[in-house]
């Protein structure tokens, strides 16, 4: 009996673990993950159904009911009912069609359809209290099925009852907390890698990710024979504001002139911040012109705009910008170094301007 629980332990935990590895975020709301974890959770309620547990002689048990709640408690009522339609449909198809087939795959039905109407209207409890719940209730409705086909004998119906609903609760914590375990596990991955490419400050790509995207697109203007147009921005006497007014309102200076080069761009466009108060922004498919238009913009933008500060203090500031294109120049490294030598001109001949680099 206990060697059947740990089979049916370990099916359990390692179907989760292999669903998280072949599904990305298995348990996020989108439509079509919620289909295929119904087909997958219906496919484990098949499996145990073929595990069953030996509680006495003469009695079995199994748990394919905890396969039905683990996409009711995450993911609502349509992959539920997937999972419990494809059990109901295996219990007639592996075993002889009869009145107990029967009641056993109408009940797995409408225990899919409870369990997520459960969730929709268990918003505001935990996981592990949806958990307690839909296996309260599943096991409620398994022993009346079980006390029917047994022919409402009680002495038997107590001898399988206690087991049942033991394992039937060991299961649930178990899958309830490797789930858990791999939600926990997945958001922090997501944060890492969102860290590792991503300013902390802006959102914008930071200097790694840049590199990366930077090398790779000028690949592609080479394949493509396409132009690529580079601005290099860098605020205006930023270390004056750090002093004057702090650097936490430094900061938020920096978090809105994200948002500006964000809104300024296309989608596609890559936009980084470069390290301190440097920016910069490749511009796909773009030629000189377009790209000193563009870079005159927001220059503009950002000259007019008002900057609020973390103090509810409004300020203006200006930027310059170098600007340097592809193909005029040979690679990734010639590009950078001729936007920035455009960058230094456009600083050391009064600011608050655009420098487009020329090339002899």
């Amino acid at each position: 009996m206990f060697r059947d629980l740990f089979i049916n332990a370990c099916i359990i935990v390692s179907y989760i673990f292999l669903i998280s590895r072949f599904v990305s975020n298995p348990f996020s709301q989108q439509e079509m993950n919620k289909w295929k974890i119904g087909f997958l959770a219906g496919g484990l309620g098949l499996i145990l159904m073929q595990f069953t547990l030996h509680v006495s002689p003469t009695a079995l048990i199994d748990l394919r009911h905890i396969a039905v709640i683990i996409p009711a408690v995450y993911l609502g009522l349509l992959p539920t009912v997937v999972a419990s339609t494809m059990i109901a449909v295996g219990r007639l198809a592996f075993f002889d069609i009869n009145p107990d087939s029967i009641k056993a795959a109408a009940v797995m039905f409408l225990l899919g359809i409870g369990c997520g109407l459960i969730h929709r209207y268990s918003f505001r409890l935990s996981f592990f209290k949806r958990w307690m719940i839909m296996n309260l209730c599943c096991m409620a409705a398994i022993s009346i099925l079980l006390l029917d086909m047994l022919e409402y004998n009680f002495s038997l119906l107590l001898e399988i009852t206690p087991y049942h609903w033991v394992f039937s609760f060991l299961t649930a914590w178990l899958a309830h907390y490797t789930i858990g375990y791999i939600i926990e596990n997945n958001a922090m991955i997501r944060k890492l890698k969102e860290e590792s490419t991503t300013d902390f400050l802006t959102g914008l790509n930071n200097t790694r990710q840049f590199d990366v995207l930077f090398d790779s697109y000028i690949t592609r203007a080479q394949r493509q024979q396409k132009s690529l147009s580079f601005l290099l921005l860098d605020i205006d006497h930023f270390k004056k504001v750090n002093d004057t007014y702090g650097h936490e309102s430094g900061d938020e200076i920096l978090r809105q002139i994200g948002n500006i080069l964000l809104e300024s761009t296309r989608l596609g466009d890559i936009v980084s911040r470069n390290g301190g108060e440097e920016f910069s922004v490749v511009l796909l498919d773009r030629s000189k012109r377009d790209a000193a238009s563009i870079a005159d913009r927001i220059r503009r933008t950002i000259e007019e705009y008002e900057f609020q500060l973390s103090d509810n203090k409004k300020i203006n500031i200006t930027v310059s910008i170098g600007v340097a294109t592809y193909p005029e120049t040979n690679n990734s490294n010639e590009l950078f170094r001729k936007a920035d030598e455009a960058l230094y001109k456009a600083k050391n001949s009064g600011r608050n301007r655009v420098v487009v680099s020329t090339y002899y």
